[in-house]
């Protein structure tokens, strides 16, 4: 599948789950928070997540930082590093998720883990 034919449909569905989820949401004016804009849109991120499935890469870091970051810069104008990017797509999980219930995505048995490493707290 063409990388501009999956931004396409994901923008799209981007756009309508954006509506939904504001008019599903609390407004709580008393409560200020400090939302720091990312260079990003979640279209583009939900698209390189998606992406990486359809590229052979086995290794989504290597995916990221070859494929994305070195020979598609010029689609995605506004990249971030790999370690941004992995802080940014933990946001946009619930999108991620809900796209793929609405096309059909079937349970495979298949899971996905974060294997990064976790920082022990001492009690």
């Amino acid at each position: 599948m063409k990388l501009t034919t999956i931004f396409c449909i994901i923008d799209d569905f981007c756009k309508e789950f954006e509506a939904e989820k504001k008019s599903f949401s609390l407004n709580d004016t008393q409560i200020v928070r400090r939302r720091r804009s990312c260079r990003l849109s979640e279209s583009e991120v939900l698209t390189i997540l998606i992406y990486f499935h359809h590229s052979g890469y086995k290794n989504f870091k290597q995916y990221y930082n070859i494929l994305i970051s070195f020979f598609l810069k010029d689609a995605f104008r506004k990249l971030v590093s790999y370690n941004r990017f992995i802080e940014i797509a933990q946001k946009h999980v619930l999108a991620l998720f809900t796209f793929a219930y609405a096309f059909g995505a079937q349970e495979t048995g298949i899971y996905y883990i974060d294997s990064s490493s976790t920082r022990m707290v001492k009690l």
